[in-house]
């Protein structure tokens, strides 16, 4: 499952920010149960299996100056950690 977001660019155009959930034996279970608020950290624990966090992706774009720290902010999903991800 991937889904997106286009944030304004330095440039003054759009960047897709993006998520990425692999859907797999564990992913399909919280499904069934309705426990979708555990999939946030099941994707921060599986970033060795391409999962992708939406705010890793905004941190990714701050990073390569694509976007301002500011626009990031704009729409994080976890302002306290997302200061960290900057200086991964």
């Amino acid at each position: 499952i991937t889904t997106q977001r286009l944030v304004a660019t330095l440039e003054g155009t759009q960047a897709p920010a993006v998520e990425v959930l692999t859907v797999d034996e564990t992913v399909r279970g919280l499904l069934r149960k309705g426990q979708l608020f555990q999939l946030d950290d099941v994707i921060l624990t599986r970033v060795t299996e391409g999962m992708i966090a939406f705010d890793r992706s905004l941190a990714q774009l701050v990073r390569d100056s694509r976007i301002s720290k500011e626009e990031a902010m704009l729409h994080v999903q976890n302002p306290s950690s997302f200061e960290t991800l900057l200086v991964e």
